[in-house]
């Protein structure tokens, strides 16, 4: 078996809790109500290779929001209904973190940014 070709990244996969579907489903927006439980496809996001997960927390700590605007954008743009406190307790009250140190990649292409 040929190995596997690694990129330089880590993955972080943000999976939505209860409090982030509570605020979803009080937008007027919402076209139809949420249950935590309802298959809802987690965002991943590349970040820098990291061999420390100290690191890793550290760097998810500092950039967290930028994470937590794309995901609120998600539902709404318009920012006076995105919550008032957006900061790292918050973010991890709402959402589950897992972070992958071993990104692989089975893709024949070039990765491209779109």
């Amino acid at each position: 078996m040929s190995e596997l070709p690694a990129i330089d990244r880590c993955m972080l996969m943000v999976i939505p809790k209860k409090a982030y579907f509570d605020w979803a489903n009080s937008l007027p927006s919402t076209y139809s109500i949420i249950e935590p439980e309802d298959t809802v496809e987690p965002s991943s996001y590349l970040l820098p290779d990291f061999d420390d997960e100290e690191d890793v927390e550290k760097f998810i700590s500092k950039n967290f929001r930028v994470i937590f605007e794309n995901e609120l954008s998600a539902w709404t743009s318009n920012q006076s209904e995105w919550p008032i406190k957006i900061t790292f307790k918050v973010f991890k009250d709402w959402f589950d973190i897992h972070v992958s140190t071993m990104v692989f990649d089975l893709g024949k292409n070039e990765v491209k940014v779109v």
